[in-house]
């Protein structure tokens, strides 16, 4: 079996993180391995933790353990999960793969099986966890996707539509004293949203927020009806 390992599009870094409940399951998330190089950059700790463990089969333990052999190893992918200067030596040379996460600079690639797909997130920083490699049943993370292009769709308390958000897009909601805060959006189905976290259905969210006297927009202005 050759692997390929290609940059994360901007719609797939979104599951190189931690998921709700709601969206694990939905996308069929295995579990994730997360490990750093330690102070030195050459030691490697490592813990796996479970998602979906239904799908975690003896096949898929298996092609795991063979795929981080892989990024371990030299050769084609560099060394890649190996140590921290072997990290950033792969990393740097694909600069249209790092994007900006919440505190250091970060690069997300995807690898993809004949059943799984592979989101790894590498941070070759000292301080921090410096991977993360997400597993998930391909089939359901695809067709997740797929729907999540759709957008979220926000409608005021009598139902009526206001706009239209795209998955991981942020609303701002302001309180009665007038602070605002930047809540995240994630699509979970065509009747459901996630805002930082808390499901809703899309009516329960509009009465929430008119009961208690709070307003929300998207952050964007041209997402505006």
């Amino acid at each position: 079996m050759e692997l390929t390992l290609r940059a994360a599009t901007p719609a797939e870094r979104k599951y190189a993180y931690n998921q709700s409940q709601q969206i694990a399951m939905q996308c069929g998330c295995i579990g994730y391995l997360q490990g750093d190089f330690g102070s030195t950059g050459t030691q490697l700790h490592s813990k796996w933790t479970d998602g979906c463990r239904h799908y975690r089969s003896n096949a898929f333990s298996a092609e795991f353990d063979r795929i981080v052999y892989a990024l371990q190893s030299d050769g084609h992918f560099g060394g890649i999960l190996k140590d921290r200067a072997s990290m950033e030596r792969y990393c740097r040379r694909r600069r249209k793969v790092v994007f900006q996460g919440n505190f250091a600079k970060e690069y997300a690639f995807r690898l993809d099986t004949e059943n799984h797909a592979y989101l790894i997130r590498c941070i070759p920083a000292v301080g921090d966890s410096n991977f993360y490699v997400y597993a998930y049943v391909a089939k359901h993370l695809d067709e997740h996707m797929e729907r999540a292009e759709q957008g979220i769709r926000f409608v005021d308390g009598n139902g009526d539509f206001l706009f239209r958000l795209g998955d991981g897009e942020k609303i701002a909601i302001t309180y009665p004293d007038g602070e605002e805060v930047a809540c995240t959006c994630r699509f979970v189905g065509n009747r459901y949203v996630e805002v930082d976290s808390n499901l809703y259905t899309i009516d329960e969210f509009a009465c929430k927020m008119r009961l208690s006297g709070k307003r929300y927009r998207p952050t964007a202005p041209e997402k505006i009806k």
